[in-house]
């Protein structure tokens, strides 16, 4: 069985090592530059592990012998489902890990943009279930934690971010298209809320000429909310069980379960 780590994970030795126990595995340390390069890559893989780079349509379509994709993170939008289900490759997540850092790196989000993280933990602590509306036009802070879907692309628009406060923050740790981009920014410059702390984008990386980088209450880091060492360990954890689990035929975290009923 041949494993392809197909961009940059932490794997430690341990892990490493667990893995080889499995079969072939070979491992790459950078991103690849193009499509043609990941193909190259899994080509010939029956398991794949990756990051932060999907895997589309086309890639399913040059990696016939294909049987798992074991997802280095929770997201899974950047994989192409209907493809894989297609061609009967299973993918399997890293679930509900890293919520300790998110949180930590949101707060320290909302202290640079209004040094109120009391009133943020205060509220947050309420656990209150309230519709979208009543959220918008009553929070101080508004945080995003959830995945992205078609039901969520483009969740807060230029209509939701008008209901917010003038004096309120929006939070963005998640998915950058849950936002519309172009709606935030112009919110912004009209000064229509007091700011916002981005974690991620429409376009990662953050493109050079983005007229976010020009705003001035706006604070924006590279996708790193969820990076600490105890995350990280246990992604990588995680992300190796899944495929010793899916070795012994026990495949587990998986987000496209219709390929198991078929």
């Amino acid at each position: 069985m041949k494993i392809v780590i197909a961009d940059p994970i932490f794997l430690p030795e341990e892990y490493k090592s667990r893995l080889e126990a499995l079969g072939e595995l070979e491992v790459y340390d950078s991103v690849p530059s193009s499509l043609d390069e990941f193909v190259g890559r899994i080509k010939d893989a029956e398991i794949v592990v990756v990051g932060r780079y999907g895997v589309s349509a086309e890639a399913f379509r040059h990696a016939p012998s294909l049987k798992l994709i074991s997802l280095w993170q929770t997201g899974y939008d950047n994989i192409d489902l209907e493809a894989a289900n297609k061609q009967s490759v299973i993918v399997s997540n890293v679930p509900n890990y890293a919520f300790d850092s998110v949180a930590e790196f949101t707060f320290a989000l909302a202290l640079n943009l209004l040094r109120k993280v009391q009133v943020a933990d205060m509220n947050l602590r309420k656990g209150k279930s309230v519709d979208l509306e009543i959220l918008l036009t009553e929070s101080d802070t508004v945080t995003l934690h959830l995945p992205l879907t078609p039901n969520t692309e483009h969740m807060i628009g230029a209509s939701q971010l008008a209901k917010m406060k003038s004096t309120a923050i929006l939070i963005n740790t998640a998915r950058g298209k849950i936002i519309d981009e172009e709606a935030l920014v112009e919110t912004l410059r009209e000064k229509k809320i007091a700011g916002a702390g981005l974690d991620v984008f429409e376009k990662e990386p953050l493109p050079l000429d983005s007229p976010l980088l020009e705003l001035d209450n706006v604070v924006l880091t590279p996708h790193i909310a969820f990076l600490s060492e105890e995350s990280i360990d246990e992604c990588t954890y995680v992300c190796v069980e899944n495929i010793e689990m899916f070795a012994k035929g026990q495949p587990q975290n998986v987000v496209n379960p219709r390929k198991l009923a078929a």
